[in-house]
């Protein structure tokens, strides 16, 4: 079976040209990868190669990377699925885990790195704190939690964008500012600011840094010590890096050092057209070609992109063509060439909710509609809070007794911390029917054995085994979908004396440590979680998806409903490129399979123009007035 996945998956490569080529040639080289060309399925299969037949071989290894822990579990999954996963062989994980484990933690002490020990990362409080102290170093009045004028929240992501972009430059001057923060803080002195943030986290009673301190941190050593070079080149023969044009200016320079310095090989699979973390992150879409060029100046091959779309109908990329203003060249397979047509929907934001409804009743609809199940429909916005939010949705949905999977509850970890997922993985192991499909007893160890060892401080291999046991009983114990959550949680807590061990793990998580027991009374007195099972906590069962336009990253549904799509930038935020906001669109259409719908209010001039103008070839228009949906000529 393992070997007849692996094989199915060449035959398949080998009807595609551009996939073949990647597959086949063992070299250093970027992918452009369009949505829905199948670049995982593509950089997993050529994984498995590179092991199954001999490549690289042990003592070295592959570092399979990535943005985001979504990201990473999608690539594990499909690793699992070509038996590489448990390979002593290869890393998974994403850039920081990388940085912390292989270069800050193994050279921490060698080179007097700028990070404390233990290790310990800070929490959104401190880092708060430390930005109002550092404004504060300055003489100006940093903004508080009850400033309506300029949140707190923004300065922190701003920050981290200046730090991204300038570690090795120190700029006392930012041009790519939010106008709120220019206005209030024309004279702020970035580099000081920078500096006084970070000494703070440093020299607080618990020294602490983030996770943006880590990634530089680690390409400051890279560059500076061969030995570190020699290190991880020797350690790891390849490195298979998945949307790279996220990955951000810090880890680029590691790349591209690591390939000056080292033989080190590296595929890069990225698209430009969906860098979309570029406010966020400071990644930029120009790194990818940048990339590329370096490794054919190495001697690698140059970049190859993939024209095949194996998910969405050819009207769909169409659309998305005219949301980045520019032909791409990508082609639905033949079986994918025809398909229902895209339709664009005015509506009142009032009237959002009632139309999301009548779409999903025409969706699932067994007669008429599409018939499709509710787990095949996601629908998005371009903000999580707010009147008209994607929370909004999902509350809405939920009191009209549509079962729906928001990816971050706005009732506990909104911070999509590790170890609350890690517990949601126990309830959904709990509620589930069967044991022989995902999460499987051994997915929920890894987390167990790190709580245990750093709790008791050691590792043994009887006692492994003994906490190993403690956690089956426990949770074999817990199976019911229908027990309360509350009860499954104080039951879970006394058996597995996860207070003690979770306060302990505080000491270098205290974000996942306070939401774990934020999460834990809001199950006691909030107003949702009181009444809920284990099963809806652990949302089992056919659910609608929601997210937002920018989670929704590596998503793939048969439908998509983007709700507020005129709510999307296009050029009006001054501090956010036009480009920006059209890749976000961009993003947004192309989760789509078969059908897509686009809700707006008619807001925002550039929306509705660049529809009208694809109007007569791939988009109906549609206006809601209140009582139905009527066609506009």
């Amino acid at each position: 079976m393992i070997v007849s996945e692996y094989w199915k998956r060449l035959e398949n490569i080998r009807q595609d040209i551009e996939q073949q080529k990647v597959f086949d040639e063992d070299v250093s080289r970027v992918v452009i990868a369009g949505p829905g060309s199948g670049k995982t399925y593509l950089l997993t299969t050529k994984v498995a190669k590179l092991l199954h037949t001999g490549i690289v071989k042990t003592p070295h290894r592959i570092a399979c990377l990535t943005y985001s822990n979504f990201l990473a579990s999608q690539l594990s999954q499909d690793l699992q699925a070509l038996e590489v996963l448990d390979d002593e062989r290869i890393f998974v994980g994403t850039v920081h885990s990388f940085c912390i484990g292989e270069v800050i933690l193994p050279f921490q002490k060698l080179y007097q790195l700028r990070v404390p020990t233990p290790l310990r990362i800070a929490s959104k409080e401190e880092e708060a704190e430390a930005i109002q102290g550092a404004i504060g170093a300055q003489g100006l009045e940093p903004p508080n939690v009850r400033d309506r004028s300029l949140k707190l929240d923004d300065l922190i992501t701003v920050l981290r964008r200046y730090r991204r972009l300038y570690w090795d430059r120190p700029s006392t001057k930012f041009p790519e500012i939010t106008p709120k923060i220019r206005q209030r803080y024309p004279n702020l002195n970035w580099a000081k600011f920078a500096e006084d943030y970070l000494t703070s986290l440093l020299e607080t009673d618990q020294p602490c840094v983030d996770f943006v301190h880590l990634e530089i941190e680690a390409l400051k050593t890279i560059q500076t010590y061969p030995l570190v070079q020699l290190s991880l080149a020797a350690r790891f023969k390849w490195w298979v890096i998945d949307e790279y044009q996220d990955l951000g200016q810090p880890f680029h320079q590691i790349v591209l050092c690591l390939l000056q310095n080292t033989p080190l090989q590296v595929l890069a699979i990225g698209d430009p057209d969906q860098c979309i973390y570029e406010e966020l992150q400071g990644s930029k879409p120009e790194l990818i070609h940048e990339l590329s060029r370096v490794i054919q100046e190495r001697g690698g091959s140059e970049a190859i992109s993939l024209k095949t779309n194996y998910r969405s109908t050819q009207q769909i990329i169409n659309l998305s063509e005219v949301m980045v203003e520019g032909k791409r060249g990508y082609l639905a397979r033949k079986t994918q060439q025809g398909g229902d047509r895209i339709y664009c929907i005015s509506c009142q934001e009032n009237m959002q909710l009632t139309v999301i409804q009548r779409l999903l009743r025409y969706l699932v609809e067994k007669e008429e509609g599409p018939q499709l199940q509710v787990d095949q429909i996601l629908i998005l916005h371009p903000h999580r809070k707010g009147r008209a939010g994607i929370n909004s949705i999902a509350n809405g949905l939920e009191n009209n007794d549509w079962l729906n999977k928001l990816d971050k509850d706005p009732d506990y970890n909104e911070r999509k911390v590790g170890l609350i997922e890690w517990v949601e993985q126990l309830a959904y192991w709990c509620a589930k029917d069967s044991m022989l499909h995902r999460p499987y007893f051994t997915d929920l160890l890894p987390v167990w054995i790190e709580l245990v060892e750093h709790y008791q401080g050691y590792t043994l291999l009887g006692e492994r085994f003994k906490h190993e046991k403690q956690l089956f009983e426990a949770l074999w114990n817990l199976r019911d979908a229908a027990m309360n959550l509350r009860e499954w949680l104080d039951a879970l807590r006394e058996r597995l004396q996860l207070d003690q061990i979770v306060e302990s793990y505080g000491s270098v998580r205290p974000d996942d440590a306070k939401e774990f027991f934020h999460l834990c009374q809001a199950a006691r007195t909030g107003n949702r979680l009181p009444t809920w099972d284990i099963a809806r906590f652990a949302q089992t069962g056919q659910r609608i998806q929601l997210t937002t336009l920018h989670s929704s990253k590596g998503a793939q549904f048969e439908a998509v409903i983007v709700a507020g799509f005129d709510k999307i930038g296009f050029g009006n935020r001054r501090y956010s490129p036009e480009a920006l906001d059209k890749r976000l669109a961009y993003v947004g259409v192309t989760r789509a399979k078969k059908y897509l719908f686009l809700l707006h209010s008619g807001q925002n001039a550039y929306f509705v123009s660049r529809v009208n103008n694809a109007s007569r070839e791939i988009v109906e228009l549609y206006e809601y007035n209140g009582q139905q949906l009527r066609r506009r000529a």
